[in-house]
This record gives C-alpha cells, sequence and structure tokens, in this order.
C-alpha cells in the first residue's frame, strides 16, 4: 500500500542472470556436452527450453528497462531566476535543476 520493495530491481537482476544460465544449460543440452550416465534429452526439448528462455530475457530486460529507467521525455528542466532589481550593481544567480517526473 504504497511502499516499494527495495529488492524488487536486485531481484529482477538475478532473474535475468538466471535465465541466462538456463540458456547455457540448454546450448549444452542440445549439444550433449556431459559425462558417463548422463541421460539424453531430446534435441527439440532443449531447443524447446533455449527458446523459452530467450523469451524470458526478453520479456523480463524490457520489464526492467521500463521500470527501473529513467526516460529522456520524463525529464523537465526548469530554471530559476531570482527577481531582477534595478540597481547598477545587481549580480544574477541562475540555477537549473533536472525535475523527474513519476
Amino acid at each position: 500500500m504504497g511502499r516499494r520493495n527495495p529488492f524488487k530491481r536486485v531481484l529482477t537482476m538475478f532473474q535475468i542472470a538466471q535465465f541466462y544460465t538456463c540458456v547455457a544449460q540448454a546450448i549444452l543440452v542440445f549439444l550433449r556436452v556431459g559425462g558417463v550416465g548422463v541421460m539424453e534429452v531430446p534435441r527439440p526439448l532443449a531447443l524447446l527450453q533455449l527458446a523459452y528462455h530467450i523469451t524470458m530475457i526478453l520479456l523480463f530486460s524490457d520489464f526492467y528497462t521500463h521500470a527501473f529507467t529513467v526516460k529522456v521525455s520524463t525529464l523537465r528542466f526548469i530554471t530559476l531566476h531570482p527577481p531582477v532589481t534595478h540597481q547598477p550593481h545587481n549580480h544574477c544567480v541562475h540555477l537549473s535543476f533536472i525535475v523527474v517526473q513519476p
């Protein structure tokens, strides 16, 4: 209820890393790399696993990009100028800020 989970970003990164390890495992199964007594998995199943995990990487990476990166279009530049006075030795200070809109 209005509270943000501080581990959401890290958990998403770990899930993406997990999918990369599953891709590596699917490649090894497809190439039939293993030791003695390793059960052979049919290659179409290894390709199915590879396609599934590549899809998961794409979906989670898209989520990560949209949820945890700041879009340039959401940035708004504001320039603050102090009130101008008509004094002969007026020193103006110009401050610029970047405001991120949610």
